[in-house]
């Protein structure tokens, strides 16, 4: 069961994120168009991503992938929301919504940029610091 706490908190840091990856790819029109063509949710993109318990999203976010097509990317950290970003094992999840089942290729991001790192820590700070309920 999703927790509501960390589930806003994980929309507010996809969301936060989404406006300035989604203008530096092109801008928000082509997303949304696209965004007719997708079987998968946000919401089951992250379910899908934090099924492996301690891992938990971090971070989710439709874009348009290098080859201009709808992509889901679902930010996940390995060992949990305990573990500081620069002791955890960050990963990007990330593929075609378009689909029945969201099959997400899984990139670690161990050598994430550390602008990227900070970010992580922030959105990671949020979710272990926001107010959970089941």
């Amino acid at each position: 069961m999703i927790q509501r706490g960390l589930f806003g908190a994980v929309i507010l840091a996809g969301l936060s994120g989404f406006a300035s990856d989604v203008h530096a790819a092109g801008g928000d029109a082509d997303v949304i168009k696209a965004l007719s063509s997708a079987k998968v949710t946000l919401s089951a993109g992250i379910q899908q991503a934090q099924a492996k318990s301690p891992e938990v999203s971090i971070s989710a976010k439709f874009e348009m992938d290098d080859k201009g097509q709808l992509s889901l990317s679902v930010y996940t950290a390995e060992k949990g929301l305990a573990v500081d970003a620069e002791h955890n094992v960050l990963k990007e999840l990330s593929g075609s919504p378009a689909v029945a089942r969201w099959r997400p290729e899984v990139g670690c991001s161990r050598t994430w940029s550390t602008c990227r790192v900070h970010r992580s820590s922030s959105r990671s700070l949020l979710c272990r610091s926001s107010r959970s309920t089941t």
